[in-house]
């Protein structure tokens, strides 16, 4: 055999697909109001939360940056 093979390779038929499932019929969950609203109300506090956190990080650079600025002894204008 050379580097080029020139038989074709014998085709074999594919399997049969398998059928498809029906899809499965599931009744909604009905949630009551409150449910509803515990739940806006939790996702409410954690993005407060996100905020605070975020808050306090941008005080911390904040400090950094009026320490390095109280650091200095001149202020150079170009």
């Amino acid at each position: 055999m050379g580097i080029f093979n020139l038989k074709k390779p014998v085709k074999e038929p594919l399997p049969e697909p398998l059928p498809m499932p029906e899809p499965v019929k599931s009744e909604p969950v009905q949630e009551s109001k409150d449910d509803y609203a515990k739940l806006k109300f939790d996702l409410m506090l954690s993005e407060i939360e996100n905020v605070k956190a975020q808050m306090q990080m941008i005080n911390e650079r904040l400090k950094m940056i009026e320490k390095k600025i109280d650091q200095r002894t001149t202020i150079r204008y170009v």
